[in-house]
């Protein structure tokens, strides 16, 4: 349930950073391919402590704002950045109103997580402009994130699908651009309406 999943993120929070394993190239790619780019506004949802926030500050983006559920997440998020063009929600996605839109929504190594992944990619979806793009990525394959959810006792993930099944998820109103499942995971796709 989700007071449970909230408990375990809170409980890992901590620490969450010193077991984040980064493959640099990796990053830059998903980057590249979600479109980031200078004076974007970007919707950051399950931040987390802010894995990618730094990475979005080295593009020079206008604008990032983090959400994530958990209040522990969240508060060592605000620990690390104090740049006047990042802010952090503490919320769920599907509580975020949709009167701002973004250039980008972006869902990094999370989506596993999420209870309703469909109306997250929904939302995310009503969250950015017309044109826009809405990214689901994961840093390495999807094989290494099942298998490392599956060696866990205490998790809350589901299996990460193949990429082609999760672009099967996208609303009608975005135009699919790229599903990789290869050594890094992404489905993105750009808002058309």
């Amino acid at each position: 349930n989700r007071e449970a999943i909230i408990e375990y993120f809170d409980a890992h929070a901590s620490h969450w950073d010193e077991g984040m394993f980064r493959v640099e190239k990796n990053i830059s790619e998903i980057l590249d391919l979600a479109g980031v780019a200078e004076g974007d506004k970007i919707l950051d949802v399950a931040c987390g402590t802010g894995v990618l926030i730094g990475d979005y500050l080295k593009r020079n983006a206008g604008m990032v704002v983090g959400v994530d559920f958990s209040p522990g997440m969240i508060e060592i998020a605000n620990m690390k950045f104090s740049d006047p063009r990042v802010r952090f929600l503490n919320d769920d996605i599907e509580n975020i109103g949709e009167g701002f839109k973004f250039d980008r929504a972006i869902v990094y190594n999370a989506f596993p997580h999420f209870i309703n992944p469909r109306e997250v990619i929904r939302k995310m979806v009503n969250c950015v402009r017309t044109g826009g793009t809405v990214t689901i990525a994961h840093g390495t394959s999807r094989e290494d994130i099942n298998a490392c959810h599956n060696s866990l006792t205490e998790c809350y993930a589901r299996d990460l699908p193949p990429a082609v099944e999760v672009a099967k998820l996208f609303p009608e109103n975005v135009e699919i651009e790229n599903i990789i499942d290869g050594d890094f995971y992404l489905v993105s796709g750009r808002k058309i309406i």
